[in-house]
């Protein structure tokens, strides 16, 4: 698309160098001689050439234009997940590395393909550690992530180390997925989908 743009750019300054070429070589009394017998005003002419040629600038103008102002509000929206066998403790991040922000942001949790709330990811997670006290967890939910930002959207631990109980989370979080519906600040619509775990 650009070459197209670029070549029209090229051919429309080639035609004006030509026209300039022609208009100063003498030939205008023969263009002159012509629209006189079609009851044409030469310049009426080359007043329209003009006006037709800077409408065409400014209309690809414009279209850069804005073409730059969608790539300079455009998110990029990705997670980071940090996982410390040693310490049993587990970070999921919510990264925009894009140069818009993300705004209206709606969050589900999807459980083997099926819709679950955050309430029932902590009965879940209660189950895998046998309602263990030293589990530590919290959930964190934002509408809008600024360019360059990032937030910990889980972070877990166990406070008494237990290896085996921190695999059996990490297994159960394998199983979960993080869709997003959000908005850029253009008004388009976007959807991610992430695993919380591979």
């Amino acid at each position: 698309m650009k070459d197209k743009s670029n070549s029209l750019y090229i051919c429309i300054c080639i035609l004006l160098l030509v026209l300039g070429f022609h208009l100063g070589a003498n030939i205008e009394d023969e263009i002159v001689a012509y629209f006189r017998a079609a009851n044409i005003d030469a310049n009426n002419v080359i007043t329209a050439c003009g006006i037709i040629i800077t409408s065409m600038f400014a209309f690809f103008g414009l279209k850069e234009a804005r073409r730059t102002t969608k790539l300079q509000a455009e998110p990029f929206l990705h997670c980071q997940r940090e996982t410390d066998y040693g310490s049993n403790t587990y970070q999921f991040h919510l990264l925009n590395s894009g140069t818009g922000t993300v705004i209206n942001i709606k969050y589900k949790l999807l459980y083997n393909s099926d819709l679950i709330s955050f309430a029932k990811l902590r009965s879940l997670l209660g189950n895998v550690t046998d309602k263990d006290k030293s589990l530590e967890h919290s959930f964190c939910t934002m509408e809008a992530i600024r360019p360059g930002s990032k937030f910990a959207f889980i972070d877990l631990n166990l406070t008494e180390l237990n290896d085996l109980k921190f695999h059996c989370i990490l297994h159960l979080l394998s199983d979960i997925e993080l869709s997003i519906d959000y908005e850029t600040v253009l008004g388009e619509f976007r959807h991610d989908t992430f695993k919380l775990y591979y």
